[in-house]
């Protein structure tokens, strides 16, 4: 070799000459030495190579910079991790991958948020590169117990790469850092990797997993029921969410505490269980320590629990619970209010009856029918002529009607809307016999929409006409409704 010749790299490294393949990686003239010489000291291992190869990285021929990255991977050296970091905004693609599986070499939490940034580039071998190494690197952060790695494991958390988060979770429960319980509660219902790492975590995460119990959501409440059993929680922690507003909530704590192994201890535990799994029929059991907790339940947002509060209530046949299922009847749907006179159809005695009488009045013929039915079984008698009035009319008894007159008229011209047309016909029937007190107000019937109740009324007006039992002022009441008894007669 000429004596002013290029340094021989070759021979350079094989005499592990470091000092000598530092001046080469500076021989200016030929990028081919320098790059030969840059990976040359990266297989070197010798720290004396470090900040030689980080000045490289500036060198002005992207091949020598390209080498010298490579090279920093392979050392290995923490003092690399910046300004390799800095080439991962290089224009050149080619740099900013070898950067990236450099930094993934060196294991340093500082590059994964610029990495994270790559993720995003219009590359796709770029994109993969950097999604490998940040897998790589999770893990390797996990593996290491770095508490460093904390803050930029939770930022991978977010990633849209599902095996990035999977890993970033998996390495955050092997670090057990406190600090990402509430992002790995965040994600629960997104892997099971969260699960485990919650776990692993252990009593630090209970207070939030607690809280998810509350979430209106299975997709969250049943990851975290799992963590908080195979932590082995405390079931005193969760017994007070058998009490909440929120029936999935009741029902998820219930099946929670079952798999921990608990078992209620006093009569209130009981109820609250069984009211939580909605057993009804065990609530009843019990008895009256559970007319309050079932009273309670009356306004619950479930429709089936609340009815299912309403039929224990009945069976219990507590006083204490007649005024609040009457509050609930004045406040609720048709289907509620049955559900209601059915309860009430099931106390002992006259307890029940004003509840009941009042339902005679309902404008809907199921609750109607249900509390006359209800009344008939308490062996109700009715004690006014307008209640009976309504009774006698529910149960069919037109002849009771009959007898009772004048009370009982406004109770069957309503009878004239119900549907059936046997009902109409029995209740016109009536008032034919009932006579003159029930003309006006089957003249305000044909007034009515309805064409099948306008005929009713009118059929019924010409044969109180017809019976001759009217005095004059009636009769001229009769005939001015002509017109209207006309047309509604007409086919």
């Amino acid at each position: 070799m000429p004596l002013f010749g290029p340094p021989d790299v070759n021979k350079l490294a094989a005499n592990g000459d470091v000092p000598g393949l530092i001046g080469a990686l500076g021989y200016a003239k030929s990028w081919p030495v320098q790059s030969r010489a840059a990976s040359a000291l990266g297989k070197s291992r010798d720290p004396r190579a470090v900040e030689p190869l980080i000045l490289a990285l500036r060198d002005k021929m992207v091949p020598v910079r390209e080498r010298a990255a490579e090279a920093l991977g392979r050392l290995g050296d923490p003092r690399a991790v910046e300004p390799l970091i800095v080439l991962l905004g290089e224009p050149s693609i080619s740099l900013r991958k070898i950067a990236a599986v450099s930094l993934g070499q060196i294991r340093d939490p500082r590059a994964v948020e610029p990495l994270i940034v790559l993720l995003g580039d219009q590359d796709k071998d770029l994109r993969q590169t950097v999604t490998l190494v940040l897998g790589q690197l999770a893990l390797v952060m996990g593996q290491i117990h770095d508490p460093s790695a904390v803050d930029p494991l939770i930022v991978l958390l977010g990633n849209k790469n599902k095996d990035l988060r999977k890993t970033a979770a998996v390495s955050l429960g092997q670090i057990g850092d406190a600090r990402a319980v509430e992002p790995l509660v965040a994600v629960l219902y997104d892997d099971p990797a969260a699960v485990a790492a919650l776990v692993r975590i252990g009593a630090p995460s209970v207070k939030l997993l607690i809280e998810s119990l509350r979430s209106g959501y299975d997709f969250v409440r049943e990851p975290a029921s799992t963590a908080l059993i195979e932590i082995g929680c405390a079931a005193e922690l969760i017994i007070p969410l058998l009490g909440d507003k929120n029936e999935a909530v009741r029902k998820t704590a219930a099946e929670t505490l079952t798999r921990l192994g608990w078992q209620p201890g006093t009569p209130q535990e009981r109820v609250a269980c069984w009211i939580a799994r909605g057993e009804w029929e065990e609530c009843v059991k019990i008895g009256a320590v559970a007319v309050e907790p079932l009273v309670g339940l009356l306004t619950d947002s479930s429709l089936k629990v609340r009815k299912g509060a309403m039929q224990a209530l009945g069976q219990l046949r507590d006083p204490r619970a007649i005024e609040p299922l009457a509050r609930v009847f004045e406040k609720s749907d048709p289907d509620v209010r049955r559900s209601v006179v059915e309860a009430l159809g099931q106390f002992r005695g006259d307890r029940a009856f004003g509840p009941l009488i009042d339902a005679l009045g309902d404008g809907d013929h199921g609750v109607r029918s249900a509390a006359a039915d209800a009344l008939h079984r308490l062996g109700w008698n009715p004690d006014s002529a307008e209640a009976g009035a309504r009774y006698w009319v529910i149960r069919g008894d037109w002849s009771k009607c009959v007898e009772i007159g004048t009370p009982a008229v406004e109770a069957v011209t309503e009878a004239l809307k119900y549907g059936n047309a046997g009902v109409r016909e029995f209740a016109s029937i009536a008032l034919v016999e009932i006579g003159a007190p029930a003309i006006e107000a089957l003249v305000a019937v044909l007034a009515r929409n309805d064409r099948e109740e306008r005929r009713a009324a009118a059929e019924a007006l010409m044969a109180i006409y017809r019976s001759g039992k009217l005095g004059p002022e009636q009769r001229d009441l009769v005939l001015a409704q002509r017109p209207a008894i006309m047309r509604a007669t007409a086919t």
